[in-house]
């Protein structure tokens, strides 16, 4: 959240921060917790290209229980465990802009799994497809790996 906060401005990271806390008292109102998507997503992205908005029904309360649990699955390292049986190549192709740290999907994959690859991507936030200057390198390393493993 540190990282994504950096990538708004002042104003902008006091309005997610007062939107968050909303969100997680339960006090959120209105389009709360849709505005604070908004406000995320531009935090995620290098340099978007216009698009739809993905229209999905927004829920604080499960927002709120789904990244509880992820939380305590993270930190008890039940989610790596969990994916130590995963036996089919995996491929994490990763923005170089994306708020979630590079280290922290590439090194513990790296560490468990048999077949992995990790693929960086310059210029690129959370939402590859949605970057001007990388979405045609995600599409040609994306039909690159499918067609290596057809």
């Amino acid at each position: 959240m540190e990282t994504r906060l950096s990538h708004l401005s002042a104003e902008e990271r006091q309005e997610a921060l007062s939107l968050l806390s909303a969100i997680y008292s339960g006090s959120a109102k209105g389009n709360s917790f849709a505005r604070f998507g908004d406000l995320m997503e531009k935090a995620d992205s290098f340099a978007p290209l216009p698009h739809d908005d993905e229209i999905l029904p927004c829920s604080p309360v499960i927002y709120q229980q789904v990244w509880a649990e992820a939380g305590k699955m993270r930190s008890s390292g039940e989610l790596l465990r969990l994916a130590e049986k995963i036996q089919c190549p995996a491929v994490a192709i990763h923005g170089d802009y994306d708020p979630h740290p590079a280290a922290g999907v590439k090194e513990p994959l790296a560490r468990i799994l048999q077949d992995f690859r990790f693929i960086p991507l310059a210029n690129c936030g959370h939402h590859p497809w949605y970057e001007r200057e990388a979405k045609d390198n995600f599409y040609a390393e994306l039909k690159r790996e499918i067609g290596a493993h057809e």
